[in-house]
């Protein structure tokens, strides 16, 4: 018979179950004996290098030790939640708890100088004040606002309102919250252009409860019309260049006096170096408005140029008219207090494309006894008839009064059809344009072209008399378009 040697690591069979035979089951037992040995003798060695420790310290360190330890988390604990200051009293009236006697001061400075001026410049707080020391908890010290408002409570002119604020100043108070919010409804409201348009205040406003002079305690519509005036304010400016003081008071409407009470130690000259501090007045309350238009806009068309040789120089032909588009602009419009400012565009949608106008430019040489089509001034003297009916009858062209023998200038190309004594026009010269106009020249002095002439634009063809039917040394200047005389005035200008 062989035996076999059981350790933990074979104890189990394949499945993980508990051995069968007795000899496994004692090997595991003796391994967890053998291992809490391991572990009580350990615990046993580590008890016994602390006793060993404390009876090698000195008694004394060790109570030192102990005591500036507690002492330290005592300090530390205090100073964390406690604090030392005073409860401060007032006329016998309990304020709240304070951490210095300059918090309590500058708190009532500050409510003095805010509302000196609607008590003419008295001081509102007054009277006696008591501090008493005390160790306080840190988070019962007072709030700032809490304790203004305590001592606003001592003063016989102040009483509890809902005021508004505007920019942290109290300019008017209402006996109830919903009367306050309704008078800067009804202001957000007076700068509407319609339900659309979107309004707020520039400033921050708001409506608190608390103690207010009752001198600033109005009805809705006091509170409204207070707060759509204005107040004055301080500003520093500058010269625009050096000026006597007197000059730049009176340059800003203000008196000389009340610039020096604002800037003592101001010279007699200023300059663009020197920061002067005026008043300046301006709105207590500003509303903007934002307000979204739409509307058409047209678009103008485009003209686009082709040549054509079966075209005179000079002409043009248009061979498709163009027409203008439309386009849809939605813009914002931003006002301050009704005054129109900035205008933002939103967005410019095209609704309807322009159409192009095309048009076709001759380049075809033209005969040098063929018009322009446009028209030279014949002579540049004064007008002295015009064109039209008048009593005598109609006058067909227009009358250019001037001094016997000035040279009179062919308005246009052509060729000369008439040179020559003509009744009423005595000494007229006709010029045909070979383009359907054709231009008379009248009362002429001399005539110094022939009929089968060619003639230049500009050229000189007469000179100025006073023939024929005449009062004096003039010009009859008439233009006729297939044989129907025209204003020349719609032509020369």
């Amino acid at each position: 018979m062989r035996f076999v040697r059981n350790t933990s690591a074979n104890i189990a069979n394949e499945n993980g179950k508990r051995p069968r035979n007795c000899i496994a089951t004692a090997t595991i037992k003796a391994d967890k004996i053998l291992k809490n040995n391991v572990a009580i003798n350990f615990l046993k060695s580590f008890k016994e290098k602390i006793i060993s420790f404390y009876n090698n310290v000195d008694k004394r360190v060790w109570a030192f030790c102990s005591t500036a330890l507690s002492l330290t988390a005592l300090i530390t604990f205090f100073n964390l939640n406690f604090s030392f200051g005073y409860n401060v009293f007032l006329n016998g009236q309990d304020l709240g708890y304070a951490l210095n006697k300059e918090f309590v001061q500058r708190s009532i400075s500050e409510i003095n100088i805010e509302f000196s001026e609607y008590v003419s410049g008295q001081d509102l707080i007054d009277g006696n004040i008591a501090y008493i020391p005390s160790v306080i908890l840190k988070k019962n010290f007072t709030d700032k606002n809490q304790f203004k408002e305590n001592i606003k409570a001592t003063s016989f002119v102040m009483e509890k309102a809902f005021a508004v604020r505007v920019d942290g100043k109290a300019y008017v108070a209402l006996n109830d919250e919903k009367s306050a919010h309704d008078v800067l409804d009804v202001i957000l409201n007076s700068y509407k252009f319609s339900q659309n348009t979107e309004t707020c205040f520039e400033e921050k406003v708001d409506v608190l409860h608390e103690y207010v002079p009752s001198s600033i305690i109005l009805s809705m519509d006091q509170a409204i019309d207070r707060l759509l005036s204005y107040t004055t304010v301080l500003k520093s400016v500058s010269p625009s260049l050096t000026m006597t003081l007197s000059d730049f008071a009176r340059e800003n409407g203000l008196d000389e006096d009340i610039v020096k009470d604002l800037n003592p130690g101001i010279k007699k000259y200023v300059s663009g170096t020197d920061s002067i501090t005026i008043p300046f007045r301006k709105p207590i309350i500003t509303v903007i408005s934002k307000d979204i238009i739409t509307y058409e806009m047209p678009i103008p068309f485009e003209q686009k140029t082709t040549e054509d040789s079966s075209l005179y120089e000079g002409t043009e032909k248009i061979l498709r008219y163009g027409k203008d588009g439309v386009s849809q602009v939605s813009e914002q419009i931003t006002y301050i207090n009704g005054r129109q400012g900035a205008t933002t565009l939103l967005s410019n949608d095209i609704k309807v494309e322009p159409t192009t106008q095309m048009v076709s430019k001759g380049t075809k040489k033209r005969p040098d006894n063929m018009g322009t089509g446009s028209f030279l001034r014949p002579y540049y003297g004064q007008i002295s008839s015009r064109f039209g009916y008048r009593r005598s009858g109609a006058h067909t062209g227009v009358d250019f009064c001037g001094s016997a023998g000035d040279p009179i200038l062919a308005s246009d190309n052509g060729t000369v059809i008439f040179s020559g004594w003509s009744g009423g026009y005595g000494y007229v010269v006709k010029i045909d344009h070979n383009n359907g106009y054709v231009t008379y020249y009248a009362h002429c002095s001399s005539l110094l072209v022939d009929v089968g002439e060619t003639v230049k634009k500009g050229q000189t063809i007469a000179t100025v008399g006073s023939t024929g039917n005449s009062t004096g040394p003039h010009v009859h200047f008439e233009i006729h378009y297939n044989d129907k005389v025209q204003n020349p005035m719609n032509f020369v200008g």
